[in-house]
């Protein structure tokens, strides 16, 4: 497991060498996504221990929004950046596939797009304080879109002939 805060710095860092400034609103919902696929490829194992907070504008790491809170809704302009992962390139590249996946989307479609996640939906709606989206759940929901959407896609690949029966 690395540092939740290495994982927001590496992604401001990635977003800046593509031009892009992120709000702590849109890294918020990257830091689910990456923590998200990380439970699928590892078998439930997390990337990082930080606990995920289901927040009204979707999943919050209060770790890493108490850090940033500074910039309100303005791009995070922290000086201090680097892309030191000094994890090894499986860790990086799986959080570099997350976020070519994701970072073109607007924070407000990653939070739209959240609201419909059963892992954000159960834990908002829970009566606990705070509203910490399990990783058990967010494996499972995961895992079960994963395999889905590979499903999908042999689906889509399969000869129409094969799909009509005479």
């Amino acid at each position: 497991m690395i540092s939740v805060y290495e994982v927001a710095n590496y992604t401001l860092f990635f977003a800046y060498k593509r031009g892009d400034l992120l709000t702590n609103l849109k890294l918020q919902k990257l830091l689910y996504y990456i923590q998200a696929w990380f439970l699928v490829k590892n078998q439930g194992q997390p990337l990082f221990k930080e606990n995920i907070e289901a927040w009204q504008y979707g999943p919050v790491v209060r770790e890493i929004y108490d850090k940033y809170k500074c910039f309100g809704r303005n791009p995070i302009n922290d000086e201090a950046l680097t892309n030191e992962l000094t994890v090894g390139d499986v860790i990086t590249n799986h959080i570099d596939n997350v976020l070519n996946e994701y970072m073109d989307y607007s924070a407000s479609s990653l939070v739209k797009s959240i609201h419909n996640d059963t892992p954000w939906i159960e834990a908002f709606s829970s009566k606990e304080n705070p509203k910490i989206i399990s990783l058990q759940s967010l494996y499972k929901y995961y895992k079960d879109f994963f395999i889905s959407k590979d499903e999908m896609k042999k689906l889509i690949a399969t000869p129409l002939e094969e799909c009509i029966t005479l």
